[in-house]
Parts: C-alpha cells; structure tokens; sequence
C-alpha cells in the first residue's frame, strides 16, 4: 500500500478555499470522485471542510455507480448522485461548486454543467476549479480549465487566488493549477 501522500491536494485545496467558505454553506462537487483513501483519486475535502467550518451540505455527483457507493459508506451525512454532470442541473443555489481534475471536452460533458448553473441562474458564490497536465507540459484537461475559468470572468467572477503544484501521488497528470474565482 502507499503511504499517504502529504502532498495530496485535498489538503492545499482545502486549505485555499476555507477562508472563501462560510459554514452552512452548501457545496456542489463535480465529478467528486471516490471519497476516502487509498484510492485518492477523488478528494477528502467533505472531511476536511468540515473539520474546518463545521456544519457544511455538501454534494458530491458523478457518472460512476461504484464511485457514489463508496462515498455514500465513507460520507454517509453528505448527499451523493450518479448523474452526468453535463446534465445536471439542479434545483437549488449552491454556495460553492468544485471541480477537481478537470476533464478534456473532447472526453467528458462535466464542464457543461457551469454554464447550466449561469443560465439558470443558480451561480455559485466561489467556485474551485482544478487541472493537471504531464509534467512540463500543456494539456487538453488546463485548455478545458481556462475555457470555464473564462465563462466565469465573462459573468463577473473574479479570480480571487490561484496557483499550482506538483502532485506526488501516482499519476498521469502530476503538474496541477487551481483557481478560486468568487462572484463580484
């Protein structure tokens, strides 16, 4: 087994977005992935948000039956849908949406769904976003990134605080860049 990685970018992120986050808020994960470890190739951040800010709603979606399962044993409080996020619209504002490990358009209709949001009006206060690309190198996943940072700015969002770093975990896309972008 692997040893947890300490660079794992559940913890920097959620380290980035908590002063952005009020507790109560209410936080749409796109494609959040599998929630614990070791598979890490999700995120831990309803842990660690709520660790931080107490009393969060958090709301993980994605495409894959066997990835919500698990959240739901892992994360039980938290609410869990398999849906296609390029799909999903939902009912409600949420106060937050994330989107960690962005997926190429060409791949997956995920990032559709911040655009949804925007048209019907149900804008998230801060959003997370998150990419990766081979290191030193560019990537459909960062074009993807950039093309829904962009759709923001144009509505008047503000990047509020960005960066990258160097995943150590085992994977393909180890370079990664984030953006918090709040609503003006």
């Amino acid at each position: 087994m692997i040893d947890y990685d300490k660079s794992n970018r559940s913890i920097l992120l959620a380290d980035a977005v908590a002063p952005h986050l009020r507790a109560g808020d209410s936080i749409l994960d796109v494609g959040c992935g599998y929630a614990a470890y070791p598979k890490f190739q999700g995120t831990t951040l309803p842990r660690l948000l709520r660790d931080t800010l107490g009393d969060i709603h958090y709301h993980g979606i994605d495409n894959r039956t066997d990835v919500i399962a698990e959240c739901r044993k892992t994360y039980p409080e938290d609410e869990w849908t398999v849906t296609d996020a390029g799909l999903f619209v939902p009912g409600k504002k949420y106060d937050a949406v994330f989107h960690l490990g962005f997926d190429r358009k060409d791949l997956s209709d995920a990032w559709k769904v911040h655009g949804n949001l925007l048209r019907a009006g149900l804008g998230p206060r801060v959003v997370l976003l998150e990419a990766g690309s081979p290191a030193g190198k560019s990537s459909r996943h960062l074009e993807s990134f950039r093309e829904v940072q962009a759709v923001y700015c144009e509505r008047g969002y503000d990047v509020v605080c960005s960066g990258s770093y160097f995943w150590t975990y085992r994977v393909t896309q180890p370079a990664r860049q984030w953006a918090i972008l709040e609503a003006a």
